[in-house]
């Protein structure tokens, strides 16, 4: 991880987040590698944090060990809010996906806009937003919809079109079992939607795992 000060380039996103008058001085870009962490469950932030580029995975973790995805966070989405709000330490882990840049803006600067009706109201769109996806995504995981799950976790994560996890990891973040993960592989392959190739798959059909995944996982915090 590492951390740079904020540059021109970087400021219409500020604007778009109605985040205009914020003190730029006291801004910071904190860029991750794959893999790495940016926050754990249960740890206190100080930060409210803008995904500039890259994806990052909000998982969950059990009492019992276990964890499971919530959701996956593209650009121009929003982490730290709800503990904003809330005053409280993390409720979820965040993980980069892929090499990834997030804007850093203090608890201290963004208490100074709580009479800043447009960011106020935007915060509030968002978590509404966050609200209605985990109330559909609960729905799917009542139902078990597995196919649906590894087709938006394939299309949200999926770089050059090569499909490369530990499934057994993966069959624990989407709370399905590892041997009916493997069937569905094997069908997502006879449909024509990945072709196996050695210890990885090919994706020869992004758009169709897409219109299967519809929204689940993926959010974007701007397309509200």
């Amino acid at each position: 991880m590492k951390s740079v000060k904020i540059s021109p380039d970087h400021f219409s996103i500020l604007e778009k987040m109605k985040l205009g008058e914020i003190d730029r001085k006291n801004l910071y870009i904190k860029t991750y590698k794959k893999g790495e962490y940016i926050f754990y469950q249960n740890e206190e932030i100080k930060n409210i944090f803008i995904i500039y580029s890259g994806k990052v995975g909000v998982t969950l973790d059990s009492s019992k060990g276990h964890r499971l995805l919530l959701a996956i966070y593209s650009p121009n989405s929003m982490l730290g809010d709800i503990e904003f709000f809330n005053k409280s330490c993390t409720v979820s882990n965040a993980q980069a996906l892929s090499d990834t840049a997030v804007i850093c803006i203090s608890y201290t600067d963004i208490e100074k806009l709580r009479n800043h009706n447009e960011f106020i109201y935007l915060l509030g769109q968002i978590l509404a937003k966050k609200l209605t996806r985990n109330i559909k995504n609960n729905s799917i995981n009542i139902l078990n919809a597995a196919d649906i799950k590894i087709a938006a976790y394939i299309a949200g994560i999926c770089e050059n079109n090569i499909f490369d996890v530990n499934l057994s990891k993966l069959s624990e973040l989407l709370g399905i079992s590892y041997r009916h993960l493997l069937r569905r592989l094997k069908a997502f392959c006879e449909n024509g939607y990945l072709l196996k190739i050695k210890d990885a798959y090919k994706i020869t059909d992004l758009n169709s795992l897409k219109e299967l995944a519809g929204d689940y996982y993926i959010t974007d915090d701007w397309q509200i």
